[in-house]
């Protein structure tokens, strides 16, 4: 079995300042809120939790221009996960956009610097591709960009017609009619088409589990509250792959999820 735990809308750096509190209790309150994170990582990298690989499925980031101390603590963190062994994927959203020139994943995100796989290319394509207790993982994805991503063409996405567990990875609007290009409009029938053992959502921050072909696609939704208006989940989703095969002997995964 393999272990993937999915984040998605961790929204760091949102401040608790407009909901009619002291500042200095807001100021308290965003910085417990973006503990999040290091709570997540502290778990992962418990041995007992095996914890394979992670993915960080759109908005990190509140906003598209953090803090230079933000983004040292989450460099930090990311990187207390490459020295254990644990791989982790993060992919731009809406509001973290690449878009922007002074974008932190722009000013950050130079090959090498930022640990673990930064996702930049603004169609989708095969972004990494690994092993894990011998499986082949490919991970397919994009981070939409201005003026750069097709929306149009987001009828095809691609897939290595190889064995392995093979993951897409969308901070997007699934079945969402009506959604602008900055929400990344997808469909269930491109992702069926595409075949993939499951998607990786994120953008819509209640729970959401969508049954497509063999394969799970995922909202794991926002964990930390912001606000009353938008609650949070309070916990954390583990995917978890079981190896299959078909009729014909092809292989696939069967995924379980865990909170």
């Amino acid at each position: 079995m393999i272990r993937c735990l999915h984040l998605a809308d961790l929204h760091l750096g949102w401040s608790f300042e407009n909901q009619e509190i002291p500042l200095d209790k807001a100021e308290i309150l965003q910085k417990e809120r973006n503990l999040i994170l290091k709570h997540a990582v502290d778990w992962a990298i418990d041995p007992k939790n095996d914890i394979n690989f992670i993915i960080i499925a759109g908005d990190l980031f509140d906003v598209h221009t953090p803090s230079l101390s933000l983004v040292e603590y989450v460099f930090t963190e990311l990187k207390r996960l490459e020295d254990v062994g644990i791989r982790v994927i993060t992919v731009p959203g809406n509001h973290d956009e690449i878009t922007y020139h002074n974008s932190v994943y722009r000013e950050y995100g130079s090959e090498g610097r930022w640990p673990g796989t930064l996702v930049k290319n603004p169609m989708p394509k095969l972004v990494q591709k690994f092993k894990v207790k011998g499986t082949p993982i490919f991970i397919y994805s994009l981070a939409y960009t201005g003026g750069l991503t097709k929306v149009a063409r987001l009828t095809e996405l691609p897939k290595e017609n190889k064995p392995g567990l093979h993951i897409g990875v969308f901070h997007a609007s699934l079945d969402w009619t009506g959604a602008s290009d900055r929400s990344l409009p997808l469909t269930s029938k491109a992702l069926l088409d595409a075949g993939y053992d499951y998607v990786a959502l994120g953008h819509i921050h209640k729970p959401r589990t969508i049954q497509i072909g063999h394969g799970l696609a995922v909202y794991p939704g926002l964990i930390g509250s912001k606000g009353f208006s938008d609650l949070g989940c309070g916990y954390m989703t583990i995917a978890k792959f079981h190896p299959q095969e078909d009729t014909k002997g092809n292989l696939y995964f069967k995924t379980n999820l865990e909170t």
